[in-house]
């Protein structure tokens, strides 16, 4: 694919062109070409504010041979304004969009058990942080790397924060175009942070739900 990468960013408008590493190292896992696939379970929210929940979910990511797991660390009124949704979720209303988040927060506190129990299972421990904030609780628990949510791409200020910390990113772009992920990575280039993994990533939303 050598002449053809070449040919690609030869095609792209100058203002569009970055040339990436060839390889990241997120803890002891080189990313890049001719390097094993990395695999992330997801486990997002999907700890229901149980910590046994987050536990299983961890055992279940190593099952299934995973390299590494990633929680959220959000805050509902930080990620959402509490305007009133008129619709439903698995039949029941809304409410506040603020208040549709509440159920997916993750105790701070659990941050450091988490790692510490990913670690005896001898996989590594993800989270996307969605506020200053959490990319601080994060940094003192020594994260090996930070994910971005897509739809956080554009958010300049909270980019170049988490790009301080010197540490990997890995950059969905799902909800992005080329010139917002273009100006995101920009931004993070910027910080002279250069540890960008990129996901080719594809939001859609399904007309008949």
């Amino acid at each position: 694919m050598g002449k053809e990468r070449k040919q690609f960013f030869h095609s792209l408008p100058k203002e569009l062109t970055y040339e990436p590493y060839s390889t990241v190292t997120i803890g002891k896992h080189s990313i890049g070409d001719n390097k094993p696939v990395f695999i992330i379970a997801e486990v997002g929210a999907n700890h229901r504010g149980d910590i046994k929940n987050a536990f299983m979910l961890i055992d279940k990511a190593k099952e299934a041979r995973a390299d590494a797991v990633k929680f959220q660390h959000l805050t509902h009124d930080k990620i959402a304004a509490d305007n009133i949704v008129y619709d439903k979720w698995h039949g029941k209303s809304v409410g506040t969009l603020s208040g549709f988040y509440k159920s997916a927060e993750m105790p701070y506190e659990w941050t450091q058990k988490l790692i510490s129990y990913a670690s005896k299972r001898g996989i590594m421990f993800l989270s996307t942080p969605f506020d200053k904030e959490a990319v601080e609780v994060l940094d003192k628990a020594k994260v090996g790397a930070y994910k971005i949510a897509s739809y956080e791409l554009t958010d300049d200020i909270l980019i170049s924060y988490i790009a301080k910390k010197d540490k990997p990113i890995i950059l969905s772009t799902g909800m992005a175009d080329i010139e917002e992920i273009s100006h995101a990575i920009k931004t993070i280039q910027h910080t002279g942070n250069n540890q960008i993994v990129l996901l080719h990533c594809i939001s859609k939303h399904n007309e008949s739900d």
